[in-house]
């Protein structure tokens, strides 16, 4: 019979750990727009496309029941600037985003998803003409 031995607290800490963290998503919905090309300031190319994701039905102040998805923008820096923008509109998207934060000119903070993976659920048929 073999002997299971935990590591100890040394060999913990030798480890390498991570220091900070991270926050990540992931969202799964439809692609709403096609997606853009677009330059960055210092001369790289990305993606930026949209996934609307679906929310439960709420209240509005009148009682009345108010629907409707809410749109993410997502931006790619890695390997999608050739295949996403022939993904078509409406396709189902499963994405694994960073999230950042940054503070505008204003001193509004932002909240960016970054892509770091997305796979396609069920692409969404174009239409026979």
């Amino acid at each position: 019979m073999q002997r299971i031995t935990r590591p100890t607290l040394n060999a913990l800490k030798a480890a390498p750990i991570q220091s900070r963290g991270f926050a990540k998503a992931t969202l799964i919905g439809r692609l709403g727009a096609v997606p853009e090309v677009r330059d960055s300031a210092n001369g790289k190319k990305y993606v930026r496309y949209t996934i609307a994701v679906s929310r439960p039905p709420k209240r509005d102040e009148n009682g009345e029941i108010v629907k409707g998805p809410d749109g993410f923008a997502v931006t790619d820096t890695d390997c999608s600037i050739e295949s996403m923008p022939r993904i078509p509109t409406g396709s189902q998207l499963a994405v694994e985003a960073v999230l950042e934060t940054r503070q505008t000119a204003e001193g509004v903070r932002d909240i960016l998803l970054r892509d770091i993976s997305h796979k396609v659920v069920n692409f969404k048929s174009k239409p026979q003409q």
